[in-house]
């Protein structure tokens, strides 16, 4: 396997990074890209902002008990969960 990845792998891994853990090999893959890299740096920053949003905005009726129109109680709880698992973690084990 590769060391060095082009960008859009960078971007792909950074993309898989927000929906699961990657590996150790992938994780060393992306850390040295971003490393080497000027732009991928800000894309990574951009797609974390975002998802980050979206799960502010999923979540913006839960605290005052409100209802997300179309989610399932289900739907609604996994993503609390997820959001809240965020906030503990202090985001810090991933790029």
């Amino acid at each position: 396997m590769k060391f060095n990845i082009s960008c859009q792998e960078a971007s792909q891994l950074v993309s898989q990074q927000i929906d699961q853990p990657l590996s150790l090999m992938d994780s060393m893959r992306l850390r040295a890209h971003l490393l080497v890299c000027k732009a991928c740096p800000v894309v990574h920053r951009n797609f974390k902002a975002i998802h980050q949003a979206g799960l502010k905005y999923a979540l913006r009726d839960e605290a005052a008990g409100g209802a997300c129109p179309g989610l399932s109680s289900g739907a609604k709880g996994r993503i609390a969960k997820s959001l809240r698992q965020e906030k503990g973690s202090g985001d810090t084990g991933q790029l």
